[in-house]
């Protein structure tokens, strides 16, 4: 018998599923945050990078009880890929960096005839055939947003271009793959994993700043000159200008390297903490982000490590 659409319940007055036909919504996430993030932070970038080549180390096949499907399926996987132009291996990378990112991957069947070995065939809740699918194209969860209808169904989904702004198409839902992980009950997209530790490596950044902040001013130790001493205090010349002021226009004109010669009334003593000067641990971390983000270890750099050389071995191969 024909399936008959159910209506959603509402927790308002029945008028509330007429205020309005078609409303085109943003996802519930920031995907453009995380996208930022993404290509901002190596800490992410490689952690992303490093679950997808795991998922893929040991190869991947197509099985099932029935051989005839398998093969069916092995061959249609291959065709489409021919024509989408890539490979099976480079198509579920795709998806699956998607998903791991967005927690959202989205597949639009394109569908030709004449580039397809497909069956023409009529689905259950249509009343004219489908074209057989030539190919898949994998959209980039940015550009698609949902236009749902009075109930909260989605009617039909809007691509837009990497502006953002430009629309260029409208996608039937029939036409597009929705994967999703981490959703919650009647939202649309996925919750991204990467939005839970934003916090976190905001508060990084922020640390990191103060850090290079700390070093440009205790870099360089600062120095005390003291003129006088308690029996015998800076003095004033016959001009009226002091014997600090002296001093501080000789310094001033010091060289870099210069040496100063300095009566038994003049002392000149380091008064900033010597600790704070050895940066020496921060340009060790600092040049550690350097090699996340490149995806090396500082034993592939050649620079010696504390590690022996089998745990370094086990990190370049990992």
């Amino acid at each position: 018998r024909k399936l008959q659409n159910i209506n959603s319940p509402t927790d308002g007055p029945s008028s509330v599923k007429k205020l309005m036909d078609e409303l085109e919504i943003d996802p519930e996430y920031d995907l453009k945050q995380v996208y930022l993030f993404y290509h901002n932070e190596p800490m992410i970038e490689q952690a992303i990078r490093k679950r997808v080549e795991l998922t893929f180390k040991n190869g991947w096949k197509i099985v099932g009880e029935k051989k005839k499907v398998t093969d069916y399926t092995k061959r249609r996987l291959n065709e489409v890929c021919v024509v989408g132009k890539t490979t099976p291996e480079l198509f579920f990378r795709e998806i699956f960096a998607n998903l791991v990112k967005y927690s959202n991957s989205f597949i639009y069947k394109v569908r030709d005839e004449d580039n397809s070995t497909g069956s023409t065939r009529r689905m259950r809740m249509r009343k004219k055939k489908t074209i057989p699918i030539a190919t898949y194209q994998i959209i980039s969860p940015l550009l698609l947003k949902p236009v749902i209808d009075g109930e909260g169904r989605v009617k039909k989904w809007a691509q837009y271009a990497v502006d953002g702004v430009t629309r260029l198409r409208y996608i039937n839902p029939d036409d597009l793959i929705h994967f999703t992980i981490n959703r919650e009950s009647g939202y649309i997209f996925g919750k991204p994993l990467i939005l839970s530790i934003i916090p976190d490596v905001e508060a990084l950044r922020r640390i990191e700043e103060n850090v290079q902040m700390l070093i440009a001013q205790h870099l360089f130790p600062l120095y005390q000159y003291i003129v006088g001493t308690e029996t015998a205090p800076a003095t004033y010349f016959p001009n009226g200008e002091s014997e600090v002021e002296v001093v501080k226009k000789m310094v001033v004109s010091l060289p870099t390297q210069g040496v100063m010669f300095t009566p038994e009334r003049h002392t000149i003593k380091s008064v900033s903490d010597a600790k704070s000067m050895d940066v020496a641990e921060y340009m060790e971390y600092f040049r550690n982000r350097v090699f996340l983000g490149l995806g090396v270890s500082s034993v592939d750099m050649g620079i010696s490590d504390t590690s022996n050389r089998g745990t370094a071995v086990t990190i370049s191969q990992n």
